[in-house]
């Protein structure tokens, strides 16, 4: 019994010296016993970037592209130095009348002039530039642009009108013109001057003038102090040139007047 009971725990002690033993071999300095895989310095899964990195800050936001660009219509920078902003003669914000200041050696009633017409007439002519440098049909803003850029003096308007003044045509100093609209466009002119006394020279020099260029008047008419002659052209129209007596703002004057439309 004795002998059985040594046996056993002989062979229980050998079992535990071995088991022992083979633990400590397997546990030996500096080999971990932990079943966690120890990480290497910088072999951090989460890489600086990465979308799993929580803890590190983000690059800071770039300046947005969608500003508005300098010029660009959602752009509010103030205008560039030089822009205009005064509007242009004739512009739309230009009143719609101006009327004219009252002078004393004035037509009062300054009226479209009544286009004469002959019972008949042939005419191969065809008139020279137009006065003031505008032809017939030309728009009302235009004209107004137009005498403005050339330094006409004008003196007002309306819808259907315009008045200038101190007009140079035909080697003489008109003190007053108008010019005539229907619709918006121009349909004629009229030029006129004024003296005190009996003066037929200015109508005798311009129908000289006009009758080397255009010919001999298609009608004429001449008795004392009412004198008048009118000229056609191929396309219909007309020039006709007036010496009369006439009452003004400031008592009656003899008046030369020259008319064009068509």
């Amino acid at each position: 019994m004795k002998m059985v009971y040594t046996s056993m725990l002989a062979a229980a002690l050998f079992a535990f010296g071995f088991n022992s033993s083979a633990t400590a071999q397997s546990i030996r300095p500096g080999k971990a016993a932990s079943t966690t895989t120890a990480s290497r310095p910088g072999s951090s899964s989460v890489r600086p970037g990465s979308s799993a990195a929580t803890t590190r800050k983000q690059p800071a936001i770039r300046p947005s592209t969608t500003a508005p660009r300098l010029g660009s219509s959602a752009s509010t920078t103030p205008k560039r130095p030089g822009t205009p902003t005064v509007p242009r003669p004739g512009a739309t914000t230009r009143p719609v009348t101006i009327a004219p200041p009252s002078r004393p050696n004035r037509l009062p009633t300054m009226a479209r002039p009544v286009t004469p017409r002959p019972a008949a007439y042939h005419s191969s002519i065809t008139f020279r530039s137009p006065l003031f440098g505008l032809s017939y049909g030309t728009a009302f803003s235009n004209s107004l642009d137009h005498l403005y850029n050339t330094r006409y003096s004008v003196d007002g308007y309306n819808t259907n009108d315009i008045y200038l003044r101190n007009v140079y045509e035909f080697g003489f100093t008109w003190t007053d013109a108008t010019l005539f609209y229907h619709n918006g466009y121009m349909t004629g002119s009229m030029l006129y001057d004024s003296t005190i006394s009996d003066n037929t020279a200015r109508y005798y020099s311009v129908f000289n003038q006009l009758s080397s260029l255009y010919g001999r008047p298609v009608s004429s008419t001449g008795s004392g102090r009412n004198l008048s002659a009118t000229w056609w052209s191929s396309t219909g129209e007309y020039i006709t040139l007036e010496y009369t007596l006439q009452p003004s703002t400031n008592g009656y004057r003899f008046f030369t007047i020259l008319s064009t439309g068509r």
